[in-house]
């Protein structure tokens, strides 16, 4: 994959869920120019791994469902999890404020690890019919804008990179994905998440939280699905 240059993830898979995409790009290391040697351990450098591209647009039946931008998703790191889980990203992805440590990671090369904040973080999308395929399209930035150097990017060359994406699949069982078409809702669906722990849980369609609510006070006992 080149910098500047446009992918497509296809997801053809079925009986399943889609839940936590995460990027993952390989970016080899860089040997600092003459010029760059004088910055003294703090240049080349590159952005963090969340201004590696340009937008990402996830994309159901060939419409797209939503658009991702690098600024947006840096930011809903910093301002939406927890301190402990956005430093451990912040790492992964290359420290913002930490011109060193993105000097090391970019002359010696490394694994950028990159969340992506969507409706997939807070549910799981699924994938059962044909009319269900999913499409993630990754429009990359320029290497010069993702690079700092006192010199040019082209003293460089043509870098490459290696990008993947990361996601949590959990099978359905025959009993969800085989009913009839509109059926779903009567039947008690089955979840295997990554085919080893089952979680049945009966959900009535009529059911709704507030009804739940009239009928049932807080010292009422709690079952947990079995």
């Amino acid at each position: 994959m080149a910098w500047g240059a446009y992918a497509v993830f296809d997801f053809k898979e079925k009986s399943c869920l889609l839940h936590e995409l995460i990027l993952r790009f390989d970016v080899p290391g860089l040997t600092p120019t003459t010029a760059d040697v004088a910055g003294n351990g703090s240049v080349p450098r590159l952005t963090p791994g969340y201004f590696f591209f340009q937008r990402i647009e996830i994309v159901m039946n060939n419409n797209i469902i939503d658009t991702l931008y690098g600024g947006e998703q840096f930011l809903k790191n910093q301002l939406f999890i927890s301190d402990e889980k956005r430093k451990a990203l912040n790492y992964a992805s290359g420290v913002y404020n930490d011109k060193f440590d993105r000097y090391l990671k970019a002359t010696r090369g490394f694994t950028y690890y990159v969340p992506l904040h969507t409706f997939f973080n807070i549910s799981h999308m699924p994938l059962l019919y044909p009319k269900d395929d999913i499409q993630i399209r990754i429009y990359m930035n320029n290497y010069s804008d993702c690079l700092t150097t006192l010199g040019s990017a082209s003293d460089y060359g043509v870098q490459q990179l290696q990008a993947n994406l990361r996601f949590d699949v959990p099978g359905l069982t025959p009993s969800t994905t085989d009913a009839p078409d509109g059926s779903h809702p009567r039947l008690t669906p089955g979840y295997f998440f990554f085919q080893r722990i089952e979680i049945v849980m009966k959900v009535q369609a009529t059911q709704s939280w507030n009804r739940f609510r009239r009928h049932h006070s807080k010292n009422d006992p709690i079952q947990l699905p079995h």
